[in-house]
């Protein structure tokens, strides 16, 4: 039997297993591959927590000029300016369709990000 995949995915953490349950909605076939004997990533040590700006959570809305500014800080440079406005403007589409497939995301205020905590997610699904 040959096993055939239409995309390879490297790592099994949060980000990885999202784009391959996206990719197989679309009708793609994906491959998961994973170094470490455990999936999640940094996802597992950080109890399920991802920062997504402009997600449309929080209480007080994100702010997008911000939210790149504190990216284009953090990235030290090592960033393309592209993929960072692509991450900011795509945070909230990201949250959509996550819910539209049973994983309720809710806001967590005081969970660290750059204004002290009100645009991390956490998911309650297990």
């Amino acid at each position: 039997m040959k096993n055939e995949f239409d995309v390879i995915i490297c790592g099994a953490g949060a980000g990885g297993m999202l784009a391959a349950v996206r990719l197989h909605d679309l009708g793609l076939r994906p491959l998961v591959i994973e170094k470490s004997s455990k999936y999640g990533g940094t996802s597992v040590t950080s109890g399920g927590g991802i920062w997504i700006p402009n997600h449309g959570k929080a209480i007080e809305p994100d702010n997008r000029e911000q939210s790149l500014v504190y990216l284009e800080a953090v990235s030290k440079g090592e960033f393309r300016e592209d993929k960072l406005i692509a991450y900011v403007d795509s945070g909230a589409d990201m949250i959509r369709f996550m819910e539209s497939i049973g994983v309720a995301m809710i806001s967590v205020p005081g969970f660290p990000d750059y204004r002290g905590g009100s645009v991390c997610l956490h998911s309650d699904w297990q």
